[in-house]
């Protein structure tokens, strides 16, 4: 929300379940300077708004979370304006991904549970026809790592490469030792370690997928809710 009102100075929705999470935005939102932006707390399957309110909308590794996207697209859908374009980054099995193979199973339900997300049969195809069910027309998609980035996605996980040490190997294990410490001393709550192991599981599950390419975070579908259409309904 923040870098998209700098550039822009668009009046922004931001939808979010926790209550938590939108406090910090205001808060963050206040430092920033950003104005005029607003937050629902609201489920991204029922959205709190009339049909055809929306000139755009954008979903950044967030639908991803949904445990029936036909459902949610169908949602964003009711919500946008005809005419008007959705951008969502999914994550998305490539075709180096073999559902037969033990390995690559595993690991991407690795990346389920730890991300807490819904990778597995999610594939470029099915996340398409997703769109497409929900009424979308899809302008345009790509795999923003393959055709923008000049880094493997994973290598933040490998290498400073990424430009960032705590995501490496050195730096989760610095994090965890940091994090044994405080909650040690009680500086830090119970439970805390547990979180950074989960985030380590993370981490590794998405390195061992990038080395074997099974998967991308940043699959951008650029989609349009066709002019003159009415809002699609659930099959």
């Amino acid at each position: 929300m923040r870098t998209i009102w700098r550039y822009t100075q668009a009046r922004i929705t931001g939808v979010n379940i926790t209550r938590e999470h939108i406090q910090r935005a205001r808060r963050y939102n206040a430092q920033a300077g950003v104005r005029d932006c607003d937050f629902l707390l609201n489920d991204f399957n029922s959205i709190d708004v009339s049909d055809n309110t929306f000139d755009a909308i954008y979903d950044f590794e967030a639908t991803l979370h949904s445990t029936d996207r036909k459902r949610t697209f169908t949602e964003l859908y009711r919500v946008l304006k005809p005419g008007c374009r959705l951008v969502s980054a999914q994550y998305c099995l490539l075709d180096a991904y073999d559902d037969k193979n033990p390995e690559h199973r595993a690991i991407i339900r690795e990346i389920d549970n730890t991300n807490g997300c819904y990778c597995a049969g999610n594939t470029v195809a099915s996340t398409t026809k997703a769109f497409q069910d929900a009424g979308f027309k899809i302008i345009r998609a790509f795999d923003a790592f393959e055709e923008m980035g000049d880094v493997p996605f994973h290598e933040v996980f490998v290498s400073k490469t990424g430009g960032r040490f705590f995501g490496t190997r050195a730096g989760r294990l610095f994090t965890k030792v940091a994090l044994q410490v405080g909650e040690f001393l009680r500086i830090l709550p119970a439970g805390t370690v547990k979180v950074q192991e989960m985030l380590i599981g993370a981490a590794e599950s998405f390195t061992e997928a990038g080395k074997r390419k099974l998967i991308t975070p940043g699959y951008v579908f650029i989609c349009e809710k066709p002019a003159g259409k009415e809002t699609a309904t659930v099959a």
